[in-house]
């Protein structure tokens, strides 16, 4: 702070002899000193108020400031020299108006008063001039001191969207800091004085700096379905980065080839993962991760992969069924096999529907009914020759799973499921139109309107949720020729590759998982009871179901093994329907059951898919 001139002893005992002056006092003769101007006064600390002026008599000895509390009486309370042009009031302890009056003097003449009123609340003054530069030390943060009586200044800091943290508590008077931590990425910082609780308004100042992210290949696995790998965002450069893999069949990989991208923007040494998927068997690819920020994209190293071995179809022995008074465009199979590795009985029920005898038919009941009441009751009109159970659904009643029967949508794919958090997901479903030609999509109810892609939505529990869209995750359909269809959960096999594999995050969720299904329907080695539905290259339809927990002595099958099943009966599109206690098998309009539920009797299921004879 300026310090004041000092006042000679002569001058100063001339002056406490004289007697105070008031505005309209008049000394006398023309040499009386011009008053200062320009007097402003302004709360300066929690017991101080600043006076400024404008000194315009450079021929005066001094200035008298005096100082009067809410009205009262006046008092002197400092002479400062010639020139002086500031005072800081220190000593005050009450809040209330303060009122200043000041006027030069030479000898025993006066000055005009120069007046001032400061209403003072105890308050702290902010720092000013607030600046952020890079030095070899770091960042440098500098400001002037603008405050009286203050504890010390606070600094709090933010780097681009986390926490503002309380940094720094600084010594009283402190005007620079120096933060050795900061790097790359945007920085935020305040800067107030602060006494006990009391805080003075902050000033703030932002410093940005970036650089291309560095980014390294962590763990690379295969599967039958893709190649992934774990990418090591070492540095992110200052901001979140898009991370993914790309890959080609020769020479080095750009984001112009092949690319994944992760679902989410990571910082560094967050985990992120790349799968790989389309590959085809036996044939090499080379492989990179990338990681991209408003500097650029940096790779990793490239290094070859192959996809394991494509699984073989499961062949069993299977033995017709006959007995049913079936059309010779239906056909009824049964097996009870150890190939999995223990004893699995299983049925399945192959229909043409080419000749226009028969037809796909899909339903939803109106509540929660067992197949067999279902049958006997609610197509009493139809001619039924197998049924199973459809999709998933709730225990209240409501579907979880796509139906449209005949032209008519009864129910819709569930839109999005809670697991570590929220998400928006695709869902399969197979249907055939009128013509009974069949497709098999992942698909998404967009308000009324059924979206369908060639592949699912890439979201994984654990990860950043995504959002379908007519052109997220490819170029949607619109499915408007579906007329009779099914939806279920995950899709097996499609175009003859299997869909999935169980490949692990960091976080030990499955990679593949895209349809967020839990873990007692997608585990590896989960064995249970299983249904799909699915159809061959001439475009026959399959349903299978497959015993499981020991009803009837048979263990289940899992995931993969019930794909391999379809496989091996000639399906080369596959979707998964619901399971457990809910997989059953009936024929006829007695609703005859075939297979074991592992309920030990009809599980009530809320939808059913079929062969009927054509309307």
């Amino acid at each position: 702070m300026k310090r004041i001139a000092l006042i000679p002893l002569s001058v100063l005992l001339t002056v406490l002899s004289l007697s105070c002056c008031s505005a309209d006092s008049d000394t006398g003769g023309s040499d009386r000193p011009l008053a200062p101007t320009g007097l402003r006064a302004e709360i300066a600390g929690v017991t101080s108020i600043r006076l400024n002026w404008t000194a315009t008599d450079p021929s005066s000895e001094g200035c008298l400031i005096e100082r009067s509390f809410d009205a009262g009486a006046w008092s002197l309370i400092a002479t400062v020299g010639s020139g002086t042009e500031s005072y800081l009031d220190r000593s005050l302890a009450d809040e209330g108006t303060y009122a200043y009056r000041l006027c030069n003097f030479r000898g025993s003449d006066r000055s005009d008063y120069a007046t001032v009123e400061c209403a003072f609340t105890k308050k702290l003054i902010a720092p000013t001039d607030l600046q952020a530069s890079m030095t070899t030390e770091g960042l440098m943060l500098t400001w002037s001191d603008r405050c009286e009586g203050e504890e010390g200044y606070l600094v709090t800091r933010q780097r681009n969207d986390g926490e503002v943290e309380n940094w720094k508590f600084l010594k009283a008077d402190s005007e620079s800091v120096v933060d050795a931590e900061a790097e790359y990425g945007l920085y935020e910082y305040a800067v107030m004085a602060y006494s006990g609780t009391l805080r003075s308004e902050a000033a703030t100042v932002s410093y940005e700096r970036y650089a291309a992210p560095q980014v390294a290949l962590g763990k690379v696995e295969t599967s039958w379905y893709m190649a992934s790998a774990a990418i090591d965002l070492r540095n992110d450069g200052g901001e979140a980065c898009r991370t993914g893999i790309c890959w080609s069949e020769t020479g080095t990989p750009t984001l112009e080839d092949h690319v994944y991208e992760y679902a989410g923007e990571v910082c560094t040494s967050e985990p992120s993962f790349g799968n790989a998927i389309g590959l085809d068997y036996g044939r090499s690819y080379n492989l990179r991760g990338w990681a991209s920020n408003r500097e650029g994209t940096s790779y990793t190293s490239t290094v070859t992969v192959q996809l394991a071995a494509a699984p073989e179809p499961l062949v069993p022995q299977w033995e017709e069924v006959t007995g049913y008074g079936f059309p010779d465009e239906v056909r009824l199979y049964r097996t009870s096999t150890s190939i999995t590795g223990g004893n699995v009985n299983a049925w399945y029920a192959v229909a043409d529907l080419s000749t226009g005898a028969v037809e796909l038919r899909t339903t939803k009941a109106s509540k929660l009914t067992r197949p067999t009441d279902f049958i006997t009751q609610s197509m009493a009109d139809e001619e039924v020759y197998v049924m199973v159970n459809g999709g998933y659904f709730a225990p209240n009643g409501d579907s979880y799973s796509y139906v449209r029967d005949r032209g008519t949508q009864q129910a819709s794919n569930i839109r999005a499921v809670t697991r570590t958090r929220s998400y928006t997901i695709t869902r399969g479903a197979l249907g055939v139109d009128a013509s009974q030609r069949p497709s098999l999509w992942w698909i998404y109810d967009d308000a009324g309107t059924t979206l369908a892609y060639d592949r699912p939505l890439p979201v994984v529990d654990g990860c950043q949720a995504l959002t379908p869209s007519r052109t997220n995750p490819t170029q949607a359909v619109v499915w408007s020729d579906n007329y009779s269809g099914v939806g279920g959960a995950p899709v097996l096999v499609r175009d003859g590759r299997l869909c999935f594999d169980y490949l692990k995050t960091a976080q030990s969720t499955y990679k593949s998982n895209y349809e967020m299904l839990q873990n007692d329907i997608f585990a590896d080695g989960l064995r249970a009871p299983r249904t799909a539905i699915g159809y061959r290259p001439d475009g026959r339809m399959v349903l299978m179901v497959v015993d499981g927990r020991n009803a009837g002595g048979s263990r289940g099958v899992t995931l993969d093994e019930l794909a391999r099943l379809m496989m091996g009966v000639g399906c080369d599109n596959v979707l998964n329907l619901d399971g457990g206690g809910s997989s059953m098998i009936c024929v006829t309009n007695d609703g005859r059951l075939l297979n074991s539920p592992s309920d030990g009797s009809q599980r009530a299921v809320l939808t059913f898919v079929g062969f009927v004879k054509k309307r």
